[in-house]
């Protein structure tokens, strides 16, 4: 338990940090990428085998990764949260904080972003407000993960929306 080095994803030395429930694996090769989010050895973030290992070069060909085939919608909310439901019997809550006065810069002007691709992988992705940075500036917008244990419905209608607040709510206390 602890913090150390590993081998992941087919990249070596990423950063590990891990204890009794949950990894977080980093990818310091690609733009400090979160390799692995995982709570009890499952991992909540779908990786493609095929990229395993690709990085960035000149002359290299590109990856592509999974855009192809994918949904994007987005939604406009300052509710600060949201949660996807896994079949692997997790939810993945992500918090954030939410600027209702400030210009959001998104080519829509929202403040989430969701995509999908077939049932492979869901990314849920908090926009932050539009930030004006003089030289040598810096600005940061924070995210909070939370991963807990959360029984997927049989049927994937069957999912409680009132429920998922609760337990979301709950871990964010």
């Amino acid at each position: 338990m602890g913090t150390g080095y590993i081998d992941y994803a087919g990249y070596k030395e990423c950063v590990n940090l891990q204890n009794d429930d949950v990894q977080v694996v980093l990818g310091p090769h690609c733009g400090g990428r979160v390799l692995a989010y995982a709570w009890h050895g499952e991992n909540a973030l779908a990786l493609d085998p095929r990229q395993d290992g690709w990085t960035y070069g000149a002359g290299t060909p590109p990856m592509g990764g999974p855009s192809g085939r994918r949904f994007d919608f987005g939604l406009d909310s300052h509710a600060g949260w949201f949660a996807y439901v896994m079949p692997n019997d997790m939810m993945f809550v992500k918090a954030y904080p939410t600027y209702p006065e400030r210009v959001y810069g998104e080519m829509t002007g929202l403040t989430i972003s969701l995509w999908y691709m077939r049932d492979f992988v869901c990314e849920l992705e908090p926009i932050g407000p539009r930030e004006i940075l003089l030289p040598g500036a810096s600005a940061s917008f924070t995210e909070t993960w939370y991963l807990t244990p959360y029984a997927f419905p049989e049927v994937r209608a069957g999912v409680d929306p009132a429920h998922v607040a609760e337990v979301a709510k709950e871990l964010m206390i």
